[in-house]
């Protein structure tokens, strides 16, 4: 009896053991046979801002990298839309990159033309489409804005402007051109400095207090607080002061590439035992340029 357990015993090890070598064989024939992994690129981000200076030659990188690595080349194309970007005009860029064999990740450059850019103001928004004629799924959007950078110089934004002009809620010339004169500045740190500004509304007074802000660059701001000009103007047989600000719903700016200073003002006139002529009237549109 013990015998014929014991053989029992040593059919089953066998078979067990079997079992087991034919379930790991057939594991690692199924690992080998499966399909690799479907590379996949993507963009670290959707949205860039590209600030272009005049000195030019810096251009704007947007890298991109692949899920997994090849023994191939790869080429990723990419399409530009845009309604006021051209490319050989207002940038320079490939209709596609290449990720070199054994490497997962490759950098898209953009060059912004300054030539592009020497209107006023001009900013221009540019669409990329990302997509890939290799063995590599997935698609990607890229949003580029892109706009003419000049770095400040306080000392050249201080000075005469004499070709300031004042402007109604429609548009039109209300009043200019007339000379304004914007005084040295003082630093309050690397991006915001203060100055005061002569002769607004052409009535001479006192200089007017304003803080430059550039710590947006696509953002620059004049701000001016609540003060008395120290002008008086007569309405009705009383002589007012007239007080002003910016406005606080239209945002006054600066641009350090075209020297001109756009301001929003609300006026109010006050008389001299401090009793308000109503509020302060909106978005008196003023322009200094030099």
């Amino acid at each position: 009896m013990l015998r014929n357990n014991r053989f029992l015993f040593g059919l089953l090890t066998i078979t067990l053991l079997g079992s087991l070598a034919a379930c790991k064989k057939s594991d690692h024939i199924s690992k080998i046979v499966e399909p690799p992994e479907a590379a996949r690129f993507n963009v670290l981000t959707n949205s860039g801002n590209y600030y272009i200076k005049p000195t030019g030659g810096t251009p704007f990188v947007i890298p991109m990298g692949i899920s997994t690595v090849s023994d191939q080349a790869r080429t990723i194309d990419i399409t530009y839309t845009s309604k006021s970007a051209v490319n050989g005009q207002q940038y320079s860029a490939p209709a596609s990159i290449t990720i070199p064999a054994g490497e997962a990740v490759a950098n898209l450059s953009i060059n912004g033309l300054v030539a592009g850019y020497s209107a006023a103001g001009k900013i221009d928004t540019l669409m990329l489409k990302i997509a890939s004629k290799d063995t590599i799924s997935g698609k990607g959007n890229y949003t580029l804005i892109m706009q003419k950078y000049c770095d400040v110089v306080t000392s050249s934004l201080a000075g005469a402007y004499a070709k300031t002009i004042e402007y109604t809620a429609a548009g039109a010339v209300s009043w200019g051109p007339y000379t304004t004169t914007v005084g040295t500045f003082t630093t309050i740190n690397a991006t915001s400095a203060r100055a005061g500004i002569q002769n607004l509304y052409d009535y001479g007074g006192n200089p007017v207090n304003a803080t430059f802000d550039w710590t947006n660059p696509a953002a620059f701001r004049v701000t001016i607080a609540a003060q008395n000009t120290g002008v008086y103007v007569a309405s009705g047989g009383v002589n007012y002061q007239l007080w002003i600000r910016t406005s606080s719903t239209t945002a006054s700016t600066f641009s350090s590439c075209d020297g001109t200073i756009t301001l929003y003002i609300d006026a109010m006139a006050v008389t001299d035992a401090g009793v308000h002529a109503g509020n302060f009237s909106s978005n008196y549109k003023i322009v200094l340029a030099k």
